[in-house]
């Protein structure tokens, strides 16, 4: 929940008596050496994205289910500004969980790039979601037939908002490809935007990403001829060493789009959760185990959390796991766990 600071000043008799009257606990810590689980009704704040957006409606999705399970937890879907804004809230704590992804996790853990600002080793890994996989797409008639140097120089390159997960991403395939600030002009717009200067013809290269199949994509298709291009395996590898390791190596399955008739090589970078350090044990303990025991039913209501498998659970996190995530996925034997034990 964004806290609101308070002080209050009364008697020790007089706080006993209030808590003991309280029907509803902040998210207090286990007392040490022993763990009970989460005894105490609390409410804490699942930070997405803007209204209307994937991640949104999953926060929505989740804390629904968590709702009605029975659990002494209860989750409130939170709109934000998106993952970057969530990692400083993580941080701040302004909320207990959000949404981000492996590379803005692994930033705001350490610190570092945008975050040099925030208190270092804050945000803590708790699950792994679908990946965001990129796309590079150009027109059919395009003179553009790969992702390289040569190619991109000198072209108008959609690369996303200020602030969006798309650009962090053709900003690192800039990287990788070697292009300079002023070797290519950046179109800092929105996927939908993208979208519409390519009808128009007012760019050159379509960069976004996402869980395919992405609806701005979905869009482009339905009016235009365009081809999906690879992403070479030697560019996608230096992209992943110069996140150490938050992106992978991803394909877009032909089963994605209707157009395509081969499987595609790119990169991505997946959703994740992940949680406020300071969060009791029992609280990231109680949102996971319901999370797990209930994946069947989200997996009901939306395809985004189709993906959700044990192996792929702790896919590129890069950073440490929440000790009540930690202890639950202990519990269950999660492939994968004893790398952070």
């Amino acid at each position: 929940m964004r806290k609101v600071l308070c002080v209050l000043l009364m008697l020790c008799v007089t706080l006993s008596v209030f808590a003991a009257g309280s029907k509803e606990a902040a998210p207090q810590a286990e007392p040490a050496g022993e763990f009970k689980g989460l005894t105490t009704k609390t409410t804490i704040s699942l930070a997405a994205n803007p209204i209307g957006q994937s991640s949104y409606q999953q926060a929505a999705q989740i804390s629904e289910i968590i709702n009605s399970s029975g659990s002494n937890l209860t989750v409130v879907a939170e709109a934000t500004n998106g993952y970057a804004e969530n990692v400083g809230l993580v941080a701040q704590g302004d909320v207990e969980i959000a949404f981000t992804n492996n590379l803005m996790l692994s930033d705001g853990y350490y610190a570092k790039g945008d975050y040099t600002g925030l208190e270092a080793e804050k945000c803590l890994g708790v699950i792994s979601l679908s990946c965001n996989k990129t796309h590079v797409i150009v027109l059919k008639n395009s003179p553009i037939t790969e992702v390289s140097y040569a190619m991109f120089k000198g072209k108008k390159i959609g690369i996303g908002q200020v602030g969006g997960t798309s650009r962090f991403d053709a900003l690192a395939l800039m990287a990788a490809l070697g292009l300079k600030p002023g070797e290519y002009t950046g179109i800092e717009v929105k996927g939908a935007e993208q979208t519409e200067m390519m009808k128009n013809g007012q760019l050159d290269v379509f960069i976004w990403n996402g869980k395919a199949p992405i609806a701005t994509v979905l869009d482009l298709l339905a009016s235009k001829d365009c081809v999906f291009l690879d992403i070479p395996s030697a560019i996608v590898k230096k992209i992943i060493e110069n996140s150490n390791g938050a992106y992978t190596e991803q394909v877009l399955d032909k089963s994605y789009y209707d157009h395509l008739d081969r499987d595609v090589k790119t990169f991505g970078n997946n959703a994740v959760l992940f949680a406020n350090a300071d969060v009791p044990e029992a609280v990231v303990y109680e949102f996971i185990k319901r999370f797990y025991e209930n994946l069947d039913a989200l997996k009901n209501v939306n395809k985004g959390f189709k993906e959700i498998v044990p192996e792929k659970m702790l896919e590129g996190i890069s950073v440490p796991l929440h000790k009540g995530a930690l202890r639950y996925y202990n519990e269950i034997g999660l492939p994968g766990i004893a790398a952070f034990n």
